[in-house]
């Protein structure tokens, strides 16, 4: 999810034209491990991009207003250090938290306008209105609804006393405007 997150802020930084950028970062709780494994894995693609600076990460703890209160203040922050270009709210709501505190700052918002680049790692529908409309660039597919559907028959069968294996994976994907019917209904449901 963070390596998918981290690619689409590279992907959306590179499409504006941008040589440098300074980024932040609103995470979810991070006092949960895949929290931690999120960023493992978005800070090992923008190692690669020494260019685009990560100059914030602060705990959103999953939560919409509080991520929007952060963005507001880091916005106003770097107002004198360069601006921000690019921000990673670890959800689709946060995202949105972080789209709804630009737009009232009055920074522009999206590729086409060549303003913030917003992505977020978890699918909600408002993650998939917003990509489509513009505002955020991309998402990844790990959502509520098929995370339980894939948990479920493998809770029923260790329940049964049935063996399952010790690992079990989901195959997740990147969500952009390009991919984002095929996500659809997928992400949907929250």
């Amino acid at each position: 999810m963070g390596e998918f997150a981290a690619t689409n802020l590279v992907e959306g930084l590179k499409k504006e034209g941008r040589t440098t950028a300074n980024i932040f970062v609103v995470t979810g709780a991070q006092v949960q491990p895949e929290v931690a494994v999120r960023m493992d894995g978005f800070k090992s693609v923008m190692d690669k991009y020494p260019e685009y600076k990560i100059v914030d990460i602060q705990d959103g703890n999953w939560d919409q207003g509080k991520t929007a209160e952060i963005a507001r203040t880091l916005f106003a922050k770097y107002a004198d250090k360069g601006g921000i270009q690019g921000a990673f709210g670890m959800a689709d709501h946060m995202a949105a938290g972080i789209i709804e505190a630009a737009q009232q700052a009055g920074i522009p918002v999206g590729v086409d306008k060549n303003g913030l680049v917003v992505v977020a790692s978890n699918c909600f529908k408002i993650g998939t209105v917003n990509v489509g409309n513009g505002l955020q660039y991309g998402s990844a597919t790990q959502a509520a609804d098929p995370t339980a559907a894939f948990v479920l028959p493998l809770l029923e069968k260790a329940l049964a006393g049935q063996e399952i294996p010790k690992r079990s994976l989901m195959t997740e994907g990147r969500i952009t405007k390009e991919t984002l019917d095929k996500y659809l209904e997928y992400c949907s449901a929250a």
